[in-house]
């Protein structure tokens, strides 16, 4: 079971990132101010903030 665990750990930390899908949103910054997102789940809240920072 630990061996199996490890080798899926280890194929995960070797996996690209998926491929990106291009927002046009506008993320208003504020100097020392933290950015949050809200939204539903699993709808690219992530992955825009990586693609803005």
């Amino acid at each position: 079971m630990k061996e199996t665990l490890e080798h899926l750990t280890a194929d995960f930390w070797e996996r690209d990132l998926p491929g990106l899908v291009t927002r046009d949103a506008d993320l208003e910054t504020l100097s020392g101010k933290a950015l949050a997102l809200i939204g539903m789940r699993r709808v690219g809240k992530t992955y825009l903030c990586y693609q803005k920072f």
